[in-house]
């Protein structure tokens, strides 16, 4: 939804909406009947499109207008945005809570990794209520060598008398790998079960290393400390302990809080191709990201509107960020290709005297250099390409590249998943193609066979170097 072409027009409708939300709250809220107000995109039949934004005014039933009193009929449409009228939902935690006989549910896959140091999107439980997910990790104010911990969910770790928290799991006696230092639980005013903030923050061990790098193989970058905005349409992701990397659009916006321009709950579906399944059980304090790394939320609760459309809700970063104050701020990273090539800084200083060793070389770098910034940025910010890019392992790639020492060449893994590495590049060629300008368009065409000829039968990274001098 949100390519190049239309994001900008729906940050400034999410605005304006807010905008008269705000102008006409007070109104809206006098009506009994109302529990809570947001913006989002209308619903049919329990289902949200993406098309038709509104204000949607949540009520306990909705009712036919020959019931009503003529004072207790809600505005179909307000200033010149219309009214989405819905119903309440049961919301429930994402929580994989064990059953009566102190067994998880078979149905979930369970994560039993140790990992060392820890990650965003890994396992974590009390051994009491159930298991849950560290969403994003953080250090304290004071001194940004030293990790602090991670945010999760109040529910995730709710016994106020045992604040132990292990990972994956407490097996053979193990120590814990934390405990929680503050928590907090607040209800939607009007709301009998859904939680505008529902927060752990879990202090590390000493001997405890962690960092914000992506649980799994299939990691598109490390997070970081923007705090973006949020828009209806918006294109999101999360890493979990259950359901692991999802992709899913921002398609609602509530529990509105005047004055601050935010709101307190992201809701969120996932994409059509993941059969609107965002987040399950287990996946509770997972972070709600963009596909750049800024962390938007802490995903909480869902509820289905349909037998096959599930919401999810985040708490959203924002609000969070005024209850924990100086208690945690996140680590700035950087691109992940950097992180993992361009920082190895002689060896990329060689592959560029290599490629300038020829004119050709010299040519394709230039072209590199200068439309990089485009691919990456539709890899970001158009869908289609985000998830033509993860679906054919595109991150994997990236990381598996493997070195034994500084001095080794980069061995590049030709399949994983089911997929080539030339399959991958040929479908961005595409994808690329439909999407990018015209002057990156014609550089896609001059340099198709030439890369998927680079690539192919080299088994390192500076062999495909030295047949693009060729």
């Amino acid at each position: 939804m949100d390519n190049s072409l239309t994001k900008v027009k729906l940050i400034e409708r999410t605005q304006y909406m807010m905008e008269v939300l705000s102008r006409n709250e007070a109104k809206i809220r006098q009506f009994d009947c109302v529990l809570t107000i947001g913006i989002g995109f209308r619903e049919k039949r329990g289902v949200s499109k993406l098309g038709e934004a509104c204000i949607y005014i949540e009520v306990k039933k909705k009712k036919d207008i020959i019931e009503l009193e003529p004072s207790q009929v809600l505005p179909i449409i307000i200033e010149d945005i219309p009214v989405d009228i819905v119903e309440e939902i049961y919301f429930a935690n994402l929580t994989d809570l064990y059953n009566e006989n102190g067994m998880e549910d078979p149905k979930i896959s369970p994560d039993q990794n140790n990992y060392r140091p820890m990650l965003s999107g890994c396992q974590i439980t009390d051994n009491q209520s159930g298991k849950g997910t560290a969403g994003v990790f953080g250090f304290s104010e004071e001194s940004s060598s030293d990790n602090l911990g991670f945010l999760t969910c109040k529910h995730v770790l709710p016994n106020e008398d045992y604040n132990k928290v292990y990972q994956p799991y407490d097996y053979d006696d193990s120590p814990s790998i934390a405990e929680v230092i503050f928590r907090d639980y607040e209800l939607i005013p009007g709301s009998p079960n859904r939680a505008q903030l529902d927060i752990a923050l879990c202090k590390l061990n000493e001997d405890i290393k962690a960092n914000n790098q992506l649980v799994g193989e299939n990691i598109l970058f490390l997070l970081n400390d923007r705090t973006p905005g949020t828009y209806l349409g918006q294109s999101v992701l999360k890493y979990g302990r259950t359901t692991r990397l999802t992709l899913g659009t921002v398609r609602r916006l509530g529990s509105f809080i005047p004055d601050t321009k935010f709101h307190t709950v992201v809701s969120v579906v996932g994409l059509e191709e993941n059969l609107y399944i965002f987040a399950e059980q287990g996946d509770s304090g997972s972070a709600l990201l963009t596909p750049d790394g800024g962390i938007l939320g802490i995903n909480s609760q869902s509820y289905k509107t349909s037998p096959s459309f599930t919401y999810v809700n985040a708490n959203d970063i924002g609000y969070i960020k005024t209850k924990i104050g100086k208690k945690l701020k996140f680590p700035i990273s950087t691109d992940l290709i950097k992180v993992l090539i361009a920082k190895d800084i002689p060896r990329l200083s060689e592959f560029k005297r290599v490629l300038s060793t020829s004119e050709n070389g010299q040519k394709f770098l230039t072209s590199f250099i200068k439309f990089y910034p485009e691919g990456r940025n539709l890899i970001m910010n158009n869908r289609e390409c985000m998830v033509t890019w993860i679906r054919l392992s595109g991150p994997t790639f990236v990381m598996l590249r493997k070195e034994k020492l500084s001095t080794d060449h980069y061995k590049l893994v030709k399949k994983y998943g089911g997929h080539t590495i030339e399959e991958l590049l040929i479908a961005m060629f595409d994808v690329f193609s439909k999407y990018g300008s015209i002057e990156f368009l014609a550089e896609l065409k001059n340099y198709h066979d030439v890369v998927i000829n680079a690539f192919k039968d080299s088994n390192t990274l500076e062999a495909v170097v030295i047949k693009l001098t060729r």
